[in-house]
């Protein structure tokens, strides 16, 4: 054949019938593609080669192959005392002679250039076995010989009798024949009435022996079995062929419990099926599962047993665990059959065991995991482990409704709602001893929820709190904790000169240290008794295999809490440590977690794994975001970041703010405060451009003594808070926009820009508000002060704090206005122990400045005293 591409899967299905080397195959799959292979170019070979290979040009003779089947015509006649038996063939309107036409095969005709489609595969064996003789003659009397070739001739083709008689037979028996054949599963449906079988889908008669009587089945249950046949498949329903038999690719019955259903509805139908003990790779049991579940609750687990039977035979916990875990269809029985479990109970069996620890008679399931016990079990019949369970998921169903638990005196703040309500879900962990995570959207004040429970823990007499937090945010929290939560006393524990042993804990209630000095601090600290430890932006432990995660493993503690905006980074498994750190054990091994729940959730989006996990890490996982509570939030947040500066960047800044204030002094010294302006200007534009990049004073400093903090710590905040939410980065200095721009491009992060020299405003605007790629627009202060809308925007970067306030209100403006849709969360980021920090303290303690409109600089220090001025550069 010539193929084309659009036919390939054809000529595969043909080629691989043909190897197969079985004639009802073949003739089954050339039956079913007779309409495609219809109008392409065929070539017939009508000398048989002797051998394939040595196939010559003058032995092939192209034809077409017709619409019309070859029909075996076969005429009896009876003559006195012989049978005469007429051969010809029906091609279509056309009646020829057995040797008109060309054969080499049982499944092709050739005539007038033409090809025809055996409608019978039997009928050229069938010939072949009288030489292709086109009349026989056989003596009346031989009655055996007869019978024998009525029979093959109702297989073979179409057999006519002068004078013939009807007989209608009655109380057919519906049958299907099974076997394997190659890769297929072969099914023969017929009916049988006594010695005779009619295939279901040839016509409902056959001659008899005694010839001239023609026997019929009955019409009624012929059309009812065709029908019930048709249903048991639903790719059924195309007519089928003489041949007498369909046929389905193993693969395709294995699938599911297809030949279960088969076999139970054909049972349904009354329909008797045969061949089974002769199938390999289907000898199915036919028994119905039967499964029976029993739980209890032990000290640490709920222990539930299974049991799993078909008909006489037990299934051990070890085989059908494995089973379940192999992802296979069916399990293989001791007696060598497979049995078949049904889906429902497949999928809860794979659910128990992706959450279960298996122990030698029952699996195991950690009493974390309470919130999924009842989906597993549909009947528990242990009271005590009913009331268990019932208490604890109503606890957790209500913690957000009853508010039982009583607020903390003395809070210097006022709760929204949303934290009063983070609030009393810390309390119903503390009060279950579980762990949890506060995993609120950033900017929804987690710190200040937590610092709300740690006075309620000081209250209670509980102990000392360890929190755990990256550098960065130590300063962050000191300050949230003296704006807050006064009364807590608490100890920074880091720096070269720390008592790495801790010796006085219990003089505090809260001790803040980082990720890095517990890490190097451990071994030392393994033996104390912490109330609580706590963990802020916990996604730093969330590699389970490092340095962090198993030294903070080694603390002891009553109980422990997590705090981040991301607590899944980039895949499911960041999950994994965090929450084994905070209740050890929920989520299994580190292996198990893959199998059943990472895994199969980032690379396959297994929507029940990812719905297993959610109800397990549900009650210890509370999170916000800014749109679910933004009815609670102001409509403008603004926040501090704390930046704290490493030791070149310190060295700089320090060696630069005592030479200016040597300089200041002796200016002032010499003609008072106004002569020294300049020298003040100059000095405060040094130490600001240094809390922003080392680089901004001198760009040939060595990359070593270049580190910007600041940049860092924008970094951070993009790759682990932003998400999908838009920023706007607003800095004076042209020159630390450049420096982020190349720490952007570094880390190929899209973003737009705009300064005082851009040509083409609109343009830069456009790239920001239409690429749904590009979630950042770099702005300078002056060039962003007027004419922006940016309302995409929710959040706002501040690199460096403007002396005037009202400076950075506009900025912020630029998102924070009519057709803002969205809260915004504004971020000013200052080096903690500079000028940044004084000029924070300035706008507080002058009120008067912060709300004048003051347009210079000068402006500024004209409302300070000396003594306020001169302190700048303490």
């Amino acid at each position: 054949h010539h193929w084309e591409s659009s036919n390939r899967d054809i000529s595969s299905a043909i080629l691989e019938a043909f190897e197969m080397n079985n004639d009802q195959i073949i003739h089954e799959v050339l039956i079913n593609y007779a309409q495609p292979l219809t109008g392409l170019i065929h070539y017939y070979i009508y000398q048989e080669p002797r051998y394939t290979e040595k196939i010559r040009k003058k032995d092939l003779l192209p034809f077409t192959l017709s619409n019309d089947f070859a029909v075996l015509l076969i005429d009896a006649k009876d003559e006195n005392e012989f049978i005469t038996f007429q051969f010809s063939w029906q091609l279509g309107s056309d009646r020829i002679g057995i040797r008109d036409a060309h054969w080499n095969n049982n499944y092709f005709l050739g005539w007038n250039e033409r090809g025809f489609l055996m409608e019978k595969r039997e009928s050229i064996p069938f010939l072949k076995a009288f030489d292709f003789i086109e009349k026989i003659r056989i003596l009346a009397s031989n009655k055996d010989l007869l019978k024998s070739i009525t029979e093959k001739a109702n297989s073979a083709g179409t057999l006519n009798f002068q004078n013939l008689k009807t007989r209608v037979l009655e109380d057919g028996v519906k049958q299907i024949h099974l076997s394997e054949v190659g890769n297929f599963l072969v099914c023969e449906p017929s009916l049988l009435y006594q010695e005779h079988r009619f295939p279901l889908f040839s016509e409902p008669s056959i001659m008899s022996s005694e010839l001239h009587v023609k026997l019929q089945a009955e019409t009624e249950k012929v059309a009812e079995f065709r029908s019930e046949f048709r249903s048991l498949h639903d790719t059924w329903d195309k007519p089928f062929w003489p041949q007498g038999f369909a046929y389905l690719p193993l693969t395709q019955v294995t699938d599911g419990t297809w030949f279960f259903d088969f076999i139970n509805k054909s049972e349904e139908y009354q329909i008797e099926i045969f061949g089974q003990e002769s199938l390999n790779t289907l000898r199915f049991n036919t028994n119905r599962p039967v499964i029976n579940t029993g739980i209890k609750s032990g000290i640490d687990w709920f222990e539930a047993n299974v049991q799993i039977s078909f008909g006489d035979e037990i299934v051990n916990q070890r085989d059908w665990v494995n089973f379940v875990k192999s992802n296979q269809k069916y399990i293989r029985l001791k007696d060598g059959s497979l049995g078949i479990l049904p889906d429902t109970w497949l999928k809860k069996l794979k659910k128990l065991v992706s959450v279960s620890d298996v122990a030698k008679d029952s699996l195991q399931i950690s009493k974390l995991r309470f919130n999924i016990v009842d989906d597993l079990f549909e009947l528990i019949d242990d009271d005590r482990l009913k009331k268990e369970i019932s208490e604890k998921k109503q606890a957790l169903a209500s913690f957000d409704k009853n508010k039982k638990y009583k607020l903390p005196e003395n809070i210097n703040a006022n709760l929204r709602p949303y934290q009063i309500l983070g609030y009393q879900w810390l309390r119903f962990l503390d009060e279950f001893n579980f762990g949890g995570c506060l995993a609120d959207d950033m900017g929804l004040g987690k710190t200040l929820q937590m610092i709300v429970f740690l006075l309620d823990q000081k209250k209670r007499g509980h102990g000392t709190s360890l929190v755990v937090i990256p550098k960065s945010l130590l300063f962050n929290w000191s300050a949230e904790i003296e704006k807050f939560g006064k009364e807590l006393n608490y100890f920074v524990h880091h720096g070269q000169n720390r008592d790495r042993k801790l010796k006085n804990t219990a003089d505090y209630d809260v001790i803040l240290s980082t990720y890095d000095t517990i890490a190097r601090d451990a071994s030392e600290l393994r033996n104390k008794e912490f109330n609580y430890i706590i963990l802020d932006e916990s996604q730093a432990i969330k590699n389970p295999n490092s340095i962090r995660y198993k030294s903070l493993r080694l603390l002891k503690a009553r109980n422990r809490l997590a705090m981040t905006g991301t607590p899944i980074e980039n895949n499911t498994f960041d999950l994994y440590a965090q929450l084994s750190f905070l209740n050890p054990g929920l989520l299994g091994s580190q292996k198990s977690f893959k199998d059943h729940f990472s895994n199969p959730i980032d690379n396959l989006g297994d929507e029940a794994a990812s719905g297993m996990l959610r109800k397990i890490v549900h009650p210890f996982l509370l999170r916000r975001t800014k749109e679910q509570v933004a009815r609670d939030l102001p409509e403008k947040t603004e926040t501090i970041l704390y930046c704290e500066m490493e030791e070149e960047q310190r060295k700089l800044y320090e060696i630069t703010r005592e030479r200016i204030r040597q300089e200041v002094t002796e200016k002032v010294e010499e003609g008072g405060i106004n002569k020294a302006k300049f020298k003040i200007l100059e000095g405060l534009l040094r130490l600001r451009q240094i809390c922003n990049s080392p680089e901004l004073v001198d760009a040939t400093l060595p990359a070593s003594k270049k580190q910007s903090i600041k940049i860092d710590m924008l970094l951070e905040q993009i790759k682990e808070e932003l998400g999908n939410h838009r920023a706007l980065i607003f800095s004076q200095f042209v020159s630390m926009l450049t420096l982020i721009r190349q720490a952007l491009e570094k880390e190929k992060i899209n973003y737009s820009y705009l300064d005082g020299s851009t040509t083409n405003r609109k343009a830069a605007v456009d790239n920001f508000l239409e690429d749904p790629d590009c979630k950042l627009f770099l702005i300078s202060l002056k060039a962003g002060n007027t004419g922006l809308n940016l309302v995409k925007a929710d959040y706002v970067y501040i690199v460096d704090p403007w002396w005037n306030p009202a400076v950075e209100a506009q900025a912020i403006d630029r998102t924070h206005r009519i057709g803002q849709t969205k809260n915004i969360f504004a971020y000013k980021l200052i080096c903690k122990d500079t000028i940044e920090e004084k000029i924070l303290q300035l706008q507080k303690k002058k009120k008067k400045i912060a709300t004048d409109i003051i347009q210079t600089d000068e402006k500024v220090f004209k409302a300070l005293k000396k003594d306020e001025l001169m302190a700048l550069f303490d």
